[in-house]
């Protein structure tokens, strides 16, 4: 099972083999095409971003390289170090993972926000064993990437692992509180989920519509409707949690009595 010894060490120990580069849907990425000329490039994707993606694809490590260097925003290394994770995140985004990962592996330079995108297209393509392994070698977190591996982690159901990176955070924002809320929610914690509420130093729409919502679609109308009165600012999200909820457990009488 996961463990974790602190803040910077917090590991995950069922995953055994290292991190380590991986092609497995390379082909899938980029079709070869026999004996028919090759596509110059991918939907969405420019013409240099995809020659950048085939020749990662074909392991052509030094031509990519090359191609990363006449890329738009050369300048300064900061500069470039935006441009190329810009195009990670854009091969994450369009389901080129492994795409990302090789350009991620031969970056000359990387920054927190570069493994940040890694981190967030290995969760949101599904990948947490991937994301797991390099949430602990990142050399330097911040609260993005902790919340990122706590929604990945709640979005996956390992709830308790969830709970433990939470109170190891160094740091919570505002987002870090609604994700563990909502993931909470999701994995049918209502009780855990109003206990982290209660803790929260700040709520806004988005917390108090998230526990409406989820003591509304679990039948706990009460609940719903005491933090219903006790909210001073409400959006047509806030209502229609409600009413919503009244209908579902055949309480038509009290639906029309909130508007009243």
């Amino acid at each position: 099972m996961p463990a974790y010894g602190g803040p910077r060490t917090f590991a995950f120990s069922l995953f055994n083999p290292p991190f380590t580069l991986r092609y497995c849907s390379f082909l899938a990425d980029l079709p070869k095409h026999h004996g028919q000329p090759h596509k110059t490039h991918t939907p969405n994707l420019t013409y240099n971003e995809t020659q950048l993606l085939r020749c990662l694809r074909d392991r052509n490590f030094s031509q990519a390289r090359q191609l990363l260097d006449k890329m738009p925003q050369r300048g300064s290394s900061q500069r470039q170090v935006v441009a190329w994770t810009s195009v990670l995140s854009k091969f994450s985004k369009r389901g080129l993972v492994d795409g990302a990962c090789a350009l991620f592996e031969i970056m000359p330079e990387r920054n927190v926000v570069t493994y940040n995108a890694m981190l967030s297209g290995y969760i949101g393509n599904g990948r947490l064993d991937d994301a797991c392994r390099l949430f602990d070698e990142m050399p330097e977190r911040n609260v993005v990437s902790w919340t990122s591996m706590l929604f990945g982690l709640m979005s996956g159901g390992m709830v308790e692992e969830g709970k433990r990176l939470f109170e190891v955070m160094p740091e919570r924002n505002l987002v870090t509180w609604n994700s563990m809320v909502v993931g909470l929610i999701r994995n049918r914690d209502l009780d855990g989920a109003r206990r982290v509420f209660d803790r929260m130093p700040v709520k806004d729409l988005v917390s108090w519509n998230a526990m409406i919502d989820g003591y509304a679609e679990n039948y706990r109308m009460e609940e719903a409707r005491a933090l219903f009165d006790r909210m001073e600012d409400k959006n047509v999200v806030t209502w229609t949690s409600l009413v919503a909820g009244y209908c579902k457990v055949g309480d038509v009488g009290s639906a029309s009595d909130v508007f009243k």
